[in-house]
């Protein structure tokens, strides 16, 4: 069964609140929750699949100048991706290396490393954690079909709605913007209530 999209705007704020809001707090788990928010907030803000994310290492996290990027290679098509990051997200991924360092006297190169197994975290894990937060109502309402790639399809509707087809597509890394269609599953009905929002 296709998993179906999450509010993307919903999923960002919770996991950046919750974010600080636990990095500030005494809590059980406090390295798996910090964990949770930092690999959802970057798949929101992102769009990659939950495979590239967990394979993320500090070094893809490149700065040009004044400005961030996330540079990698998707597992998937093996095509070189080049993201801009904001100032947010690059906050979260050095708060979250510096509280590795002072819990576990070290910062693994690999960004989602757990340190209690010595293995990098999994997608049986992190699909376990979205559907945890589906269940919970935080995001207004239950829906049917989660998982971890419910975000990245609610990122690509988000965008494609603010953006169009053109930015959708690279933010997703297709080859062909044919591909990119089906994955949002626009048909001649989208198109044409597209056509009407603009003309």
């Amino acid at each position: 069964m296709k998993t179906k999209p999450l509010p993307i705007q919903e999923i960002k704020e919770h996991y950046s609140n919750l974010f600080y809001s636990t990095l500030e707090a005494e809590v059980g788990y406090k390295f798996e929750r910090l964990t949770e928010c930092l690999l959802f907030t970057l798949q929101s803000k992102t769009g990659l699949r939950i495979s590239d994310v967990l394979d993320l290492k500090y070094t893809n996290v490149v700065f040009k100048g004044l400005d961030i990027y996330l540079e990698l290679i998707l597992k998937k098509t093996k095509r070189d991706l080049v993201l801009p990051m904001d100032r947010l997200l690059l906050k979260m991924i050095q708060d979250y290396k510096e509280y590795c360092i002072l819990e576990f006297d070290e910062a693994n190169e690999q960004m989602f490393y757990n340190y209690n197994n010595g293995k990098t975290f999994t997608y049986m894990w992190a699909s376990k954690r979205i559907n945890q937060l589906n269940k919970s109502g935080v995001l207004g309402k239950v829906y049917d079909n989660v998982g971890t790639h419910s975000i990245r399809k609610g990122l690509a509707e988000y965008l494609y709605s603010k953006k169009g087809l053109r930015t959708t597509q690279y933010l997703l890394g297709h080859k062909s913007m044919l591909t990119t269609e089906i994955y949002l599953k626009l048909d001649e009905k989208q198109h044409l209530k597209d056509l009407q929002e603009v003309l």
